[in-house]
């Protein structure tokens, strides 16, 4: 039954208080690193970057970011869907606050509003399909979601907010009454998805392949898939069409190309085809589909060939190694620390629980299938351990009834200790890694009491990077040095874009893979070869943060190449050391010598 008008104004008005609620405490918690803008992710202090450069002048179209790897630059693969509201509160709040203030602004409001976005979405399924009392529930639990909810806070400007958002959208496809809703409210949502992130294609296919069960079930649902795979194929299109245009026809793996559309083409079109015979034997409806999917995969290799290992499997062997072997976020879930592997399975899990157990409860089909997609959505987030994000926003839903079963059993309870066991399973269900947490401290105290050691923390990420070198602050004096090109780590290279007009040789980024090869190279090299590999970059300054954990790699892995003996102390003659001042903090700075013989090792721009 639709909601009554009265009813969905109740609904809006109660998400909206909790999102407030949400939103001020995460606004004062934040409040120290909000006021400096100051990003604890590379990747949103050079989407900042991205959307200043949009608003100084870069074409839409050209994703170039020519600061990395100059003079060519590279060509990102970050849609401008994500800088579009970036850019547009911007450009509404600078005649009232001043530039550097209105990215501030961008940078608070929008992560917000786009976990707003994902609330009405989750708050929508919730009071349809089990009570709109439990919505202010719902909108409570994104804060215990972690994984989620660190993809909506403050500075959080990257793209993955706006993934939970799509997916959350294309589940309410689920409640539609009509095939066509389905594939207008499920194909655009993805097809929006799938612009902003091709991470999010498995979960486009997982919902085709849930509509291509229905009509295996009856013949006579076979429009759901289709139109769904209509909806889709336009809808990526015309996405492609507006934020990459025509000038570059690239056949990228990681991010929709002509080689993806026209897959997705002769799969929709396929499809079609096989509807002409909606009620042909199951097994042929599988072969047929089966082909249809296998062509469409086809002729996509047949276009991009490269495309057929994956965006990273042809990384150079050093970059892998040092760079992308190393970043947990895209590493199975088997790979993180047990805190966050507990944080980022658990609670999913429990909210597949709570959808089996009301698929059983009720009657009609829509549990089943949410709890098909909740499942195969823990499945990539196995796989892939960011993706873990978006489960735990889809597990919300049944969790939010999952939560009032549990408070209806405590108060059904009379025994302290039976009441004790449920809200310790409810606490366990849903933070599971802050109970580890505890844990591992009592552990770590009880042994300092007896005077046990304590094992050693682990070794943090690669892209954590340090405090001390990316504040504002750090990087004062660096901005005011010559216009050059700096090589430092990978993850400092966008703080450095962020705050200085200054270059980087590269960044942590798969597309800058050449660039990257060269600094890591340079840095682990003996002084005499890092030195051709400067010259063939023109680089200007050396940078090192001392405190990164990249920074201790070089040391272990070459103790004998630029990097350590820079960090031993040791004079290098091509290269010569530069005060920063208090300004400075940690970081140590190299500049180029400038010298009979060495003048080609500096760029243009320093001569």
């Amino acid at each position: 039954m639709t909601p009554s008008a009265p009813a969905t104004r109740s609904v809006l008005g109660t998400v909206l208080l909790g999102w407030a609620a949400i939103a001020l405490i995460a606004v004062l918690r934040d409040w120290h690193l909000i006021t400096a803008l100051r990003f604890s992710d590379p990747d949103d202090a050079l989407r900042m970057v991205q959307v200043r450069e949009l608003l100084g002048g870069q074409r839409w179209f050209d994703l170039h970011q020519y600061r990395i790897a100059p003079p060519e630059g590279v060509v990102m693969h970050w849609s401008r869907l994500v800088d579009a509201p970036l850019a547009a509160v911007t450009l509404l709040v600078r005649p009232l606050v001043g530039e550097a203030r209105a990215e501030l602004v961008a940078a608070v409001v929008v992560p917000l509003l786009t976990m707003l976005a994902a609330s009405l979405c989750i708050a929508r399924l919730v009071a349809r399909q089990i009570d709109a009392e439990l919505v202010l529930i719902a909108s409570l639990l994104m804060v215990l979601m972690l994984p989620a909810m660190m993809q909506f806070e403050p500075l959080r400007i990257d793209h993955h907010g706006w993934q939970i958002v799509a997916v959350l959208a294309a589940l309410n496809a689920l409640l539609a009454r009509t095939p066509r809703g389905a594939a207008l409210v499920g194909g655009l949502s993805l097809a929006f998805g799938m612009s902003v992130s091709l991470e999010l294609l498995p979960f486009a296919g997982l919902l085709g392949a849930l509509f291509a069960l229905r009509w295996w079930r009856d013949p006579a649902e076979w429009r759901w898939l289709v139109w769904y795979l209509d909806a889709l194929i336009l809808g990526s299109a015309a996405f492609f069409a507006a934020t990459r245009g025509f000038g570059d026809l690239t056949n990228y793996c990681d991010t929709i190309s002509p080689a993806y559309l026209a897959g997705l083409g002769v799969i929709a079109l396929g499809a079609q085809t096989v509807a002409l015979r909606p009620a042909m034997p199951r097994i042929g409806l599988v072969i047929g589909l089966g082909a249809v999917a296998l062509a469409g995969v086809a002729l996509f290799l047949t276009i991009a060939p490269t495309c057929s290992t994956g965006p990273f499997a042809r990384l150079d062997p050093l970059v892998r190694s040092f760079w992308y072997d190393n970043v947990k976020e895209g590493m199975p879930v088997w790979r993180q620390d047990w805190s966050v592997l507990l944080q980022m399975t658990v609670p999913p899990l429990a909210g597949l629980a709570g959808a089996i157990a009301l698929a059983r409860r009720e009657s009609g089909r829509f549990w089943q299938d949410y709890a098909l997609m909740l499942g195969g959505a823990i499945l990539i987030a196995i796989a892939v351990s960011r993706f873990s994000s978006v489960s735990s926003a889809i597990a919300i839903v049944p969790l939010a009834w999952l939560v009032r079963r549990s408070a209806q059993s405590l108060a059904e309870r009379r025994s302290f200790l039976q009441r004790l066991v449920v809200a310790g399973l409810l606490v366990a269900a849903l933070l599971p890694g802050l109970l580890l947490d505890i844990a591992d401290r009592f552990h770590d105290t009880f042994n300092a009491a007896v005077g046990r050691p304590s094992a050693p923390a682990p070794q943090a990420q690669i892209n954590e990077v340090s405090v001390a070198c990316s504040q504002p602050g750090s990087l004062t004096a660096l901005a005011r040095l010559p216009q050059g090109t700096i090589m430092t780590q990978l993850d400092f290279g966008p703080f450095i874009l962020l705050r200085t007009p200054h270059r980087v040789v590269s960044s942590g980024h798969h597309r800058a893979a050449p660039a990257m090869h060269d600094s890591l190279a340079a840095f682990l090299a003996s002084p005499d070869s890092a030195r051709t590999l400067l010259q063939r970059r023109h680089v200007d300054y050396v940078l090192i943060c001392p405190d990164l954990v990249e920074t201790h790699m070089y040391q272990d892995r070459a103790p004998a190449g630029l990097a350590a003996l820079l960090l031993a102390g040791r004079d290098i003659e091509w290269l010569e050391p530069m005060d920063l001042g208090p300004d400075g903090g940690v970081m140590r700075l190299w500049r180029v010598k400038r010298q009979a013989g060495l003048n080609s090792i500096a760029s243009p721009s320093m001569q």
